[in-house]
């Protein structure tokens, strides 16, 4: 499958038109919208996030917000040194103003953080004290593990997902923020395995594909393909002090094996076959890439269903329509570190950005679901990035806070 590629878009020329007075709905014009069909919802949920401050004013209310964080502390972060680059941007949207105030306020808001390699790690449970309690979310970002690891990004999404529903907070403008620098290259699965490897089947963990140069990924085996690609397994899908760590194991040639060139190489020779779906439910042979077989084995096969599992965790992320999450995505380019390059189009599509095109100009966004946005950014600008990202989750408080207390939008002047 080819990459998707990044379109540049300008998102000034898309402002604030006409109230329609009867809906109190926002309206927006401009000539490429004509081809978007969808429902009056889902444009009503897009343009939520389009309005410009103008709109409302310093003194608009503002409905309560739930944040939850998923950041990428993976091995091509650590590689990178972009950990204290992220830890700073990280402490500046918390931090963020606009007109003067805070964009989290505590006891009306609530955040969360969570950093995953191939494991997850809640680094903060979702808290209204986030700066008062007697451990701070500041203190939690610069505690956040940033080490060797994998990319889970499926299990992520789905875990800050949990938090969000097990707050229910269904009157809270419900955010999801993933900030990370690519693709998947693991997933959590169940597998059962051989009667010598002595496990209580199905064996739930993490299976791992190490990242080539290209994309899509070549096997060894394949003339000019890349060499030192490898499936390996089967690892904790909870941080357990470090990131992949064995699950319990007896017997398993994944942990035994003599002369593997990675440890846990020789995972496929106690689990040879994907399941069809990762541990969560999601398929894992749709709808991004099509697997070419079924085998563990394969390093292509495995970053593929890493790709569909969190494609469809998203989806269903999206789709949502009692706490509405809107997903907003900051994905930072490193391939001037050496790392693989970012998809920005596919971590567009997470979001649902309403004005991101792919490579053939066509609009990625799905209009029967939430929308929210994509940030592209360097290491250097994740400031920046995050900066932007809190005055858009306050622009979308302001506009759900708005509809609530009844009180129509004013004119954009």
């Amino acid at each position: 499958m080819p990459s998707l590629a990044n379109t540049n878009r300008d998102p000034g020329k898309y402002r604030l038109e006409t109230t329609d007075p009867g809906t109190r709905q926002p309206s927006l014009r401009h000539a490429t919208l004509g081809s978007i069909k969808t429902n009056l919802v889902g444009i009503t949920a897009a343009l939520a996030v389009l309005i410009t401050p103008a709109a409302f004013g310093a003194a608009a209310p503002s409905a309560p917000i739930t944040l939850m964080i998923a950041v990428d502390r993976s091995g091509s972060v650590q590689r990178a040194g972009t950990g204290p680059l992220l830890r700073k941007a990280l402490a500046g949207l918390i931090e963020s103003t606009r007109f003067g105030k805070t964009v989290f306020t505590e006891t009306r808001d609530v955040i969360g953080l969570g950093s995953f390699g191939a494991s997850w790690k809640l680094d903060f449970a979702p808290a209204a004290t986030f700066r008062s309690g007697s451990r701070t979310l500041a203190q939690a970002i610069e505690s956040i593990p940033f080490e060797t690891g994998a990319t889970n990004t499926a299990e992520a999404l789905f875990q800050a997902y949990q938090e969000i529903r097990r707050l229910n907070r269904a009157d809270s403008t419900n955010v999801i923020l993933l900030v990370t620098d690519g693709r998947p290259n693991a997933f959590t699965a169940s597998f059962d395995g051989p009667s010598e490897c002595q496990l209580a089947p199905p064996k739930t963990g993490v299976l791992v594909a190490t990242v080539g140069r290209s994309w899509p990924p070549l096997p060894p085996t394949v003339s000019g393909g890349d060499d030192n690609m490898y499936t390996f397994g089967l690892f904790k899908p909870a941080w357990a002090g470090f990131d992949l760590t064995f699950v319990d194991h007896v017997n398993c040639r994944f942990s035994n094996g003599v002369g593997q060139p990675i440890r846990g190489s020789t995972f496929h020779l106690d689990f040879p076959d994907l399941p069809e779906v990762d541990a969560h439910g999601n398929s894992l042979f749709g709808p991004i890439c099509g697997l070419e077989d079924r085998s563990t084995a394969s390093p292509r096969s495995v970053r593929f269903a890493a790709i569909n599992a969190a494609d469809n965790m998203a989806t269903t992320i999206r789709t949502d329509r009692s706490l509405r999450p809107i997903l907003l995505v900051v994905g930072f380019d490193q391939t001037m570190a050496g790392e693989e390059s970012i998809d920005p189009a596919w971590l567009a599509r997470v979001a649902n950005d309403i004005f991101y095109q792919d490579f053939n100009k066509r609009f990625i966004l799905q209009a029967d679901q939430t929308p929210g946005e994509y940030f592209a950014s360097q290491p250097v600008t994740l400031q920046n990035a995050l900066i932007k990202v809190a005055s858009y989750i306050s622009l979308v408080a302001e506009f759900r806070g708005n509809r609530s207390n009844k009180t129509p939008p004013k004119p954009a002047r």
